[in-house]
């Protein structure tokens, strides 16, 4: 199990036996999915079926690095309109060890990552506390390296989704990765939920007059990824979570942020890139854009509206 959602050690190991029930008829074992079937108790109505649509990798397709460029991943977001594919590629792409954290584009990965996980997922406390250095840090754990150390991976089957009548949907996709092309490949398990859909800066809204069935003001959104390691890995103390909240950046990393978002290479950027920083590096600032200028005023001694390295 590489992360979850704490949702209780019932309804988890209750996953974990199901999943190869998922398997048998998904396609995840190499069958193919029956025809859509109702539970037959009335006190059961959830419906199991394979995913719609078919964007994304492709069944079997071996993946040899991201799909997605540097610019493509900084422009992905979740939404109404993304299938479970298209998230799962995005988040190849963002835990793969070129993007996850590089000298030239500090914590990249970690940032486009985070903008998927639900607000059930283990690490969803980052997004107030720590952001995307604490996600880097969490995601280097050596249990999740089969997650971070891929060069090659490859979709096993359709995904398989549950619309459950009184809790959110779930997807389920099995994914096999490994670490070079002539090592053994490790079985990674995908499990997503669908959350309503408050639309921020830059992602599509959908219809709202649409319910989830349709897309509607629902998106898919990572809740957990199991992996063959065992239960007891997940573990993690007080202490190992203070470290990955308050870790500093070394000097190196800040210059390079700096770089990043000093477009013109003026050598001093402006509010907006300031803030484009912060939002990186999961600072939290006291009344958020008006307490940033607020620090700015003070600090920007010429008054010239940027801020020098």
């Amino acid at each position: 199990e590489v992360a979850c959602s704490p949702r209780g050690q019932t309804m988890r190991a209750g996953m974990l036996i199901l999943l190869p029930c998922y398997a048998a008829f998904s396609g995840l074992a190499g069958v193919p999915a029956p025809r859509l079937r109702r539970a037959s108790s009335p006190l059961l109505q959830d419906v199991t079926r394979p995913a719609r649509g078919d964007r994304g990798t492709a069944d079997g397709q071996v993946v040899d690095g991201p799909v997605l460029s540097v610019e493509q991943l900084m422009a992905e977001r979740p939404g109404p309109n993304v299938q479970v594919r298209e998230v799962i590629d995005s988040m190849m792409a963002a835990v793969h060890r070129d993007y996850l954290n590089t000298p030239e584009h500090p914590f990249l990965g970690a940032l486009c990552a985070m903008r998927f996980l639900s607000s059930t997922h283990q690490a969803a406390s980052f997004e107030k506390q720590g952001g995307p250095p604490a996600f880097e840090r969490y995601l280097r754990q050596p249990h999740k390296q089969a997650l971070t150390d891929w060069r090659e991976y490859r979709t096993v089957g359709r995904p398989i989704v549950i619309e459950r009548t009184n809790h959110p949907w779930e997807a389920y996709q099995q994914v096999d990765v490994r670490s070079s092309a002539d090592s053994e490949w490790s079985t990674i398990r995908w499990l997503l939920v669908k959350e309503q859909f408050v639309a921020r800066d830059g992602e599509d809204e959908g219809d709202k007059e649409l319910g989830m069935a349709s897309g509607g003001r629902f998106a898919w959104r990572v809740d957990g990824v199991f992996s063959e390691e065992p239960d007891e890995a997940e573990e993690l103390n007080e202490e190992w979570w203070s470290v990955a909240w308050e870790a500093p950046l070394d000097e190196g990393t800040q210059r390079a942020l700096f770089d990043e978002f000093d477009e013109d290479g003026s050598g001093a950027i402006d509010e907006s890139e300031i803030w484009a920083i912060v939002r990186r590096l999961g600072i939290q600032i006291e009344g958020g854009k008006k307490g940033l200028r607020s620090l700015m005023t003070e600090i920007d001694d010429d008054k010239s509206g940027e801020i020098e390295f």
